[in-house]
């Protein structure tokens, strides 16, 4: 994975980052398999990652383009019935703008970098499972 120029992680370094976004997911915000997920969110690593843990997890994910406005992305988070919606700094959208218990959360605020390595990795949901047949 690339940030600009800059190589920030291969595919070993970031299946871990994921495996350990999607422990956090499961335990710190209880997503389940089928759970909504929206991403209303700029393209960068964070996405990137936050994209796949949900997808680990057997989540499914909803992505807002961030170029729309932040009451349309609260109405389309809602219509999708996601129970969680990541931003960029996790303030674009007002509280009155979701249903009660839905919330907005930063996107470097599941496993921050800092303690990323503490947290326990996630096995893949059987969605995410290849068989051999």
């Amino acid at each position: 994975m690339f940030q600009g120029l800059r190589l920030v992680a291969d595919y070993r370094e970031l299946t871990a980052r994921v495996r350990r976004r999607a422990g956090a997911l499961q335990r710190q915000h209880a997503l389940v398999p089928g759970d909504r997920v929206a991403l209303f969110m700029k393209n960068s690593g964070d996405y990137l990652e936050l994209l796949y843990a949900i997808w680990w997890v057997g989540a499914v994910a909803v992505p807002i383009n961030a170029k729309l406005h932040p009451t349309e992305a609260a109405w389309i988070a809602t219509d999708a019935q996601a129970s969680l919606v990541f931003s960029d700094d996790g303030q674009c959208l007002a509280p009155d703008q979701l249903p009660a218990g839905r919330r907005e959360l930063a996107a470097g605020s599941v496993v921050a970098v800092a303690h990323c390595a503490t947290v326990q990795p996630a096995q893949p949901s059987r969605a995410m499972t290849l068989r051999a047949n």
